[in-house]
């Protein structure tokens, strides 16, 4: 698969995760206390409304997610 051009996400670990895959090491777990997710979008902001919206409720629904503070960066 070619990352080339695409975003990196990393910490102060090293780099983790990716567009295409998910990472052991940053997953959710029972012991999660904050979440800071991150949707790419190469067409621009248009409907991250939606998907941002959409994201919260599966976090609500399946980690048991509250206090969301959503930012659309453009």
């Amino acid at each position: 698969m070619n990352l080339e051009a695409l975003p990196l996400f990393a910490d102060d670990q090293g780099p983790h995760g990716s567009a295409t895959s998910d990472s052991e090491r940053t997953m959710v777990t029972s012991k999660t206390e904050g979440i800071l997710a991150v949707i790419v979008s190469f067409g621009g902001a248009e409907g991250l409304d939606r998907w941002t919206q959409r994201m919260s409720t599966l976090l609500s629904q399946y980690a048991s997610a509250q206090n969301f503070e959503i930012r659309i960066l453009a």
